[in-house]
This record gives structure tokens, C-alpha cells and sequence, in this order.
């Protein structure tokens, strides 16, 4: 195997009962072909942890009684030294399951009334019991139940108490190394392991990437959070989320993606992402982070659970007119998609019938306040570590102003807003839309807020980031409960078929990639009916809110409906308008004609010879008046075929009237 170029990078999974031979194997192995070790290639199975292991309560008494017990027995064992079991790390595995049945065996035999006999012993042993070990348990076990017992939780006709499966990985110098994130419970009612279904996993990569100081310092928290949400649910056998984190450079990252597509199975990209990365194919993208501001992908293979760009915008907006009245607000936009999102701005602007100021492109070298108003609303979006700084000076400077800024601006530089804007009452004018609660609610009623500090007690880690990361794991773990087979395509398609996506007390979707529209190609499908983002319940924060969870939101929560309105829909092209004109002149000139026409029969209406006009002034007149539906819109439409099409119209009329004898 180490040395055939086909397998020798694969990972060999070794069971416990090859735990005494299995280093020594391995290593002979290695050094027959001459190839180094590789850290982590060789995992082995246990029923126990390791003697090293001293974050188990159960591990630590361990040491205290094997230390006490060799230094009071000298000779009595192959160990020369109180500590022997430090360095030889299968010794010591097999220590710890001595230790642990002697424990076992000591309980059980606590009892007087269970040493009668052997009879009543043996009994004893299956009547329910369980054996806690400090923070180890052995157990349940029990025999035949009576009636419907078993339906009521008793434990029947069981004999195995182990319910733990503990990895441990082969490292450096040939030690064992087990991390408590890796071991796998199975639930204390599944005695035997035949009705054990193991469903096929999410393989989840998340990037770090090294040489982008805000990309790195976002996806510590993001990635911590996550994983803690993962390792809680992978304790048990339903666990089926797993997320592998991957360093790279900001100039490789989209290589590196594509190598990890090559050597392992990926069903998705969490995390902080580039424009390379989200063009991959054959992966799914689930709520990406840029490192500065975009619109959102339309791509069905890019699941959206934050609130987009364009989201963010329409909320935003929509404040700003509710809030201020009448009047332009302005912007400053940096990044590579600057032309995309200032004709997004005026898009949503024109929507709410405001008007869109001055529009200012930031270099990375510009500063935020060198081009801010002195009053009135602004949006800034795509800032750089030394903006809130500025951005807070300026508002104290100025205090009719009011910035406005994307969500993953505020979570990616949290830090310095914090800095900036602690203590300064101008927070009030920093705001931002988001559809988190908050992350550092005291007695929260968020069950995802409550969940994420059980997870995360330590203050200084509830960040926004952290709080996302949280959430993004819950609403994987919801998706994956209802789903078997797991492929990128088939968890794209369990996100649209679900259409909402519920984890905890947090609400995605609707999802959804069917057009309503009959006949539309497939290079429009993906613009024109893919909704592949869901944030619901996205209000609008000021940043005092941000620094102080009992300030409250500045909106109510609410999922806009993003539509947009195109002024060009109800305006008439230039070839109309000219129509219009030249129709509304020639219209002009004949009713001035007709009315000089009527001056005249007035004024000789004595001298004319109109056999057909009426003689008598008391004999009735019946006048008949005719109109052309539309007649404006069609003389604007077709100027050249409308003269001809109104004498038609009144030759008909006329034919009429004389067929029908209306005279």
C-alpha cells in the first residue's frame, strides 16, 4: 500500500483490535520503501480514551490511582517508572480499559443485596444499570421486560453498555493522537448497532486565507462557531455535517478549490470566497462572503442565507424615504463590481422615487471622508480597515449626516467599528440591515442566540461573524435531515425542493428555480427564475445597537419583496414621442380648419347650396359623432396609415347611415 503510487496517499482506517500491531506494521512498512510518515494517514478505532487524554474528569483519576498504585507496587507490572503510560501510548489505552472495568466491576458489586448468591449477581447486572465513571458511562443494561416496558424507556435484553467510538490518529514519533471533537456516540436506546443507519455525510471546506489580514481575521470566528455547532450534533450518529478547513493565498485560492475537487469529496464551500472561487463548477457555494461588497450571484449552485446586496439596499432605501422625506442621499462605492452596484443604487432609488446625488468610486487609497457630504444621508459601501475611524470623526464633525453601510462590512471590520465607536453617541447615525439577532443579547429569547452562547460561553467571541457561522451549521444540519443521498447537485436540489429552510427559530427561503413563465432559454433561467436567497425578517440596526443589545431596532423586521420599477415602461420612445407631436399638430391645424369652416356656414348661411341641410329651424336635427379608440397612442404608432384609416372610418359611417335609412 505505502509503496504503490495508487494508494499510497490514501488513508488506511484500522479497527481497535489491531491497536497493538498496527504502529509497528506501519512502521516497518515505511521504512522498507524509505517514505516518511504522514501525520493523520492512519486512523484507528477505540473503546476508550487514551491515557493522555486529561480533558476527560475520568482520565485525570486515572493518573492519580496508576501513579499511586505503581509507586506503592514497584515490580509488580513491566512499568519502571510511576508514569510509563505517558510514552507509550497503547500501553496506556489498554490501562484505561483495565481501569475502566475495575470501576465497572467495583460498582457492580456495591451492592449487599446483589452478593446473595450467584444468581442474584447476575441478575443485578441486567436490571437496568449504568455505570457513570466521572464523565464516562457505561451502559444501559438490561434483560427481559415485561409488557410494553420497553416502549416506556426501559432498556431490554441488552448486554452491551459501550456507546462510544473514540479516532485516533497516528502522528509524529508514532503517538496516538485523539481529539475529543472526533468520537461518536450512539443513543443509549440502540443497544446493538443492525438497525444503525448511517446516511452519506456533507463534506463541508472552508479557506483560510493567509495573505488577506481581513479574510483571515473573519473566518477565525466564523470557522470556530461552526465548527463548535458541527461537534455538538457529531457526538451522534445523525451527525452527518463535517467541515475541513484549508489554507491557500489569495493569488491560489481558486487552484486550491480546484486540487480539493481532485483528491476528495466536497459537497460545499462555506466561508470567505473570491470572484474565481464562485465560478468553479460542479460545487456548491453556501452564503459566500466577499471580502468586499457584490451583488449577488444568480447561480443555482450559490445558496444565499444572509441578506444580499441588493436586499440590503431595498431596505435601506426604503428607510431613508421613510425617514427623511424628500431630498437625494448620495454614495461611495469601492471594489471590483463598482459599476454594477451604482446602477443597483440608482435602480433602487428610481424604485422609491428618490433621487441619487453625487455617486464617488474609492480607490483603496482613498479615504471614505474625503468625498462624505456635509449633511444629508450617504452610502459607503466597501471600506478598509482605517474607514470607521474616519467615518466616526466625520460624524461627529457633522451631525446631520447619516452612513449607511452593508452588513459584511460592519461583521468584517467589527473590530475597528468597535473601537471606533465605543463611547461616541454619533453610533446613532452608523447604520446597517441585517437579519441576525443580536449576538450578545443578555437573556435572549432567540433560541439560535441561546444556542450560541451555550456553544460559545466566552463574551469575547460573541461576534456577529460568530453568530453566522452558528447559524449557517444549523441550517445545513435542518437541510440534511431530509436528505439521503448528499452530492453538491443533490444538496442544491434539497434547498429549492424544501423551498423554506427552518433551524431553530431562524427562516430561510422562500427557495425556489421554477419559471413561471413557459418558454424561457436556459441562458435566461438562472437571471430570470432562480431565487436563490432567502433572509427573512431583515430590519434595520444603527450601530449603538450593535455596541448595546437593549437599544432597540430602528424597523421592524421585515421580508421585502424586491421588485423593481423600470421609469422606461411608462415612457414613450423618441419615434412615439415625435408621433405624438406630429399627430397633436395635425389635430390642431384640422380643428382650426373645422372651426373656420363653421365661421363661415355661419356667417353665408344663407348662401349655401346644401340640398341635404335642414330647411325648417323647427324641424329635429340629428347629430352624429364618431370616435376612434386609442386615435392618439395610434397616430403616434403608425402616422403614415392613419389619414387613410379615418376616411375609411368615415366612409363606413356614412354608408351606414345611408343603408339604414337614418336620414
Amino acid at each position: 500500500m505505502v509503496a504503490d503510487n495508487r494508494t499510497r496517499k490514501s488513508f488506511l482506517l484500522v479497527p481497535s483490535v489491531l491497536e497493538i500491531v498496527i504502529a509497528n506494521e506501519w512502521s516497518e512498512a515505511l521504512a522498507a520503501v524509505g517514505a516518511p510518515l504522514v501525520p493523520g494517514q492512519v486512523l484507528l478505532t477505540g473503546t476508550n480514551p487514551l491515557a493522555t487524554d486529561t480533558e476527560y474528569h475520568a482520565i485525570k483519576r486515572f493518573q492519580r490511582d496508576a501513579r499511586a498504585y505503581l509507586r506503592d507496587n514497584p515490580g509488580v507490572t513491566v512499568f519502571n517508572a510511576t508514569d510509563d503510560f505517558d510514552h507509550d501510548d497503547i500501553d496506556g489505552a489498554l490501562m484505561v480499559y483495565g481501569w475502566i472495568a475495575g470501576e465497572v466491576l467495583a460498582q457492580a458489586l456495591s451492592g449487599r443485596q446483589w452478593l446473595r448468591s450467584r444468581e442474584a449477581f447476575m441478575e443485578s447486572l441486567y436490571n437496568q444499570r449504568r455505570y457513570v465513571i466521572d464523565d464516562l458511562v457505561i451502559g444501559d443494561f438490561g434483560g427481559n421486560c415485561k409488557g410494553d416496558a420497553g416502549k416506556h424507556g426501559a432498556v431490554c435484553q441488552c448486554n452491551q453498555g459501550g456507546n462510544a467510538v473514540y479516532m485516533k490518529a497516528l502522528v509524529e514519533n508514532y503517538r496516538f493522537l485523539n481529539d475529543k471533537s472526533s468520537v461518536t456516540y450512539s443513543l443509549s436506546s440502540h443497544c446493538y448497532s443492525d438497525d444503525i443507519r448511517l446516511d452519506a455525510p456533507l463534506s463541508g471546506l472552508l479557506f483560510y486565507v493567509w495573505d488577506n489580514r481581513i479574510a483571515m481575521r473573519g473566518t477565525i470566528p466564523f470557522f470556530y462557531a461552526m465548527s463548535l455547532a458541527i461537534r455538538e450534533h457529531r457526538f451522534h450518529l445523525s451527525g452527518r455535517f463535517f467541515l475541513q478547513p484549508l489554507a491557500t493565498s489569495a493569488a491560489e485560492g481558486s487552484l486550491t478549490l480546484r486540487r480539493e475537487l481532485d483528491t476528495r469529496i466536497v459537497t460545499a464551500v462555506f466561508g470567505i470566497v473570491d470572484d474565481a472561487m464562485l465560478a468553479t463548477p460542479d460545487v456548491t457555494f453556501v452564503d459566500p462572503i466577499t471580502a468586499t461588497p457584490h451583488l449577488h450571484s444568480s447561480a443555482r449552485n450559490v445558496i444565499h442565507l444572509s441578506p444580499t446586496l441588493e436586499q440590503q439596499l431595498f431596505v435601506t432605501v426604503g428607510y431613508i424615504v421613510n425617514s427623511s422625506g424628500a431630498g437625494t442621499f448620495h454614495a461611495a462605492i469601492r471594489g471590483n463590481d463598482t459599476h454594477a452596484i451604482e446602477d443597483m443604487v440608482r435602480k433602487t432609488a428610481v424604485t422609491f422615487d428618490r433621487s441619487l446625488g453625487t455617486v464617488a468610486t474609492l480607490h483603496d487609497n482613498t479615504s471614505a471622508t474625503d468625498i462624505m457630504p456635509h449633511e444629508g444621508d450617504v452610502l459607503l459601501i466597501g471600506l478598509t480597515p482605517s474607514d470607521p475611524l474616519e467615518v466616526a470623526k466625520h460624524l461627529d464633525s457633522y451631525t446631520s449626516v447619516r452612513v449607511f453601510v452593508p452588513f459584511f462590512d460592519v461583521a468584517l471590520l467589527y473590530d475597528e467599528f468597535v473601537r471606533a465607536f465605543r463611547n461616541r453617541s454619533s453610533a446613532a447615525r452608523l447604520l446597517f440591515a441585517t437579519s441576525l439577532p443580536h449576538w450578545a443579547e443578555e437573556g435572549p429569547l432567540s433560541e439560535t442566540v441561546r444556542g450560541f452562547h451555550n456553544m460559545v460561553p466566552d463574551r469575547t467571541r460573541w461576534t456577529p461573524l460568530a453568530l453566522l457561522g452558528f447559524a449557517t451549521a444549523r441550517a445545513m444540519q435542518s437541510v440534511l435531515m431530509r436528505m439521503g443521498h448528499v452530492t453538491p447537485e443533490a444538496l442544491v436540489n434539497a434547498v429549492f425542493s424544501q423551498s423554506v429552510i427552518s433551524a431553530d427559530d431562524m427562516r430561510y427561503g422562500p427557495y425556489g428555480d421554477e419559471c413561471p413563465v413557459e418558454g424561457v432559454s436556459a441562458r435566461n433561467r438562472a437571471v430570470d427564475c432562480v431565487v436563490n436567497y432567502g433572509a427573512t425578517r431583515i430590519s434595520m440596526w444603527s450601530f449603538s445597537r450593535a455596541l448595546n443589545a437593549s437599544v432597540p431596532p430602528l424597523t421592524h423586521a421585515m421580508t421585502p419583496l424586491v421588485s423593481y420599477h423600470d421609469p422606461n415602461l411608462d415612457r414613450l420612445t423618441g419615434a412615439q414621442l415625435a408621433g405624438v407631436i406630429t399627430g397633436s399638430i395635425f389635430a390642431l391645424l384640422l380643428l382650426t380648419s373645422l372651426l373656420v369652416v363653421m365661421l363661415l356656414c355661419l356667417l353665408r348661411r344663407g348662401a349655401r347650396d346644401n340640398d341635404s341641410a335642414p330647411k325648417e329651424p323647427l324641424v329635429p336635427v340629428t347629430l352624429i359623432f364618431t370616435d376612434i379608440e386609442s386615435s392618439t397612442a395610434l397616430w403616434a404608432a403608425h402616422p403614415e396609415l392613419m389619414p387613410d384609416a379615418v376616411e375609411a372610418h368615415h366612409h363606413l359611417i356614412r354608408s351606414l347611415i345611408v343603408r339604414y335609412g337614418l336620414l
